[in-house]
This record gives structure tokens, C-alpha cells and sequence, in this order.
């Protein structure tokens, strides 16, 4: 993902945004592909807690996604469905497991991972 000035972001990064996000390129540069991967580790992966709450997922109601026409958003939907089912059932098949299976923010090992139960689960 390219971004001015023209720095190559790596999944992890792009994965670990806390708010808004603007993906802007060219045509067939991976945009959608992009933006489910940021909207798949929004829905399984835990946040930071909001107040006082323990980390969990984002709920899903929360998430908003803006393009220019609806057949786009329609695209992004329907990507995000299909990857959240196959999580749901096949883990291992799904582009996106393994940014869910590491998070490097984690100062903990063992909280850096989630199994294929954990990600079925949350899918």
C-alpha cells in the first residue's frame, strides 16, 4: 500500500490503525483487497477497551466504509462476508490468518497469537 509520500505499509501496520482510515490509489492497486483485510482485524481481533470495558471486537455496526459507487460497496461487502465464512469454517484457507494469528503489538508472547478455535469463534 502506497501512501504520500509513497511508503510502502506493511499488513501489520495498516491492521493496527485505532481510527479512521483513507486508502487512496490507483486502480488494481489492492485497495479493496486492503480495506477487507483492515475490516476483517477490526471484527476478530480485540481492541483497546473503551472506558472501562475489558478488549474485545469491534461491533460491526461500528465500521463504515465509503466508496463512489454501490457496486463497490456491494464488492466490499461481499468480500468481507466471504472471508469472515471461511474464517468461520477454514481459517487456514483465508488470506487474511495470518495477520490474525500475530500481533506484534502484544508485550506478551502468548497474547500475540489467536488459535483457529479463537479465530472461528470470533468470525
Amino acid at each position: 500500500m502506497l501512501y504520500p509520500p509513497f511508503v510502502l505499509v506493511d499488513p501489520g501496520t495498516l491492521y493496527a490503525l485505532p481510527n479512521n482510515l483513507v486508502l487512496a490509489a490507483s486502480a488494481g492497486t489492492g485497495k479493496t483487497h486492503a480495506l477487507v483485510g483492515v475490516v476483517v482485524n477490526l471484527l476478530i481481533r480485540d481492541r483497546p477497551p473503551r472506558g472501562r470495558g475489558r478488549p474485545e471486537p469491534l461491533d460491526p455496526s461500528r465500521v463504515v466504509a465509503t466508496t463512489f459507487s454501490r457496486k463497490a460497496a456491494a464488492e466490499i461487502r461481499s468480500r468481507v462476508t466471504r472471508e469472515l465464512e471461511q474464517l468461520a469454517s477454514t481459517p487456514a484457507t483465508s488470506t487474511y490468518v495470518g495477520s490474525l494469528r500475530e500481533d506484534n503489538r502484544s508485550p506478551t508472547p502468548s497474547a500475540r497469537t489467536l488459535s483457529d478455535d479463537a479465530i472461528r469463534v470470533r468470525a
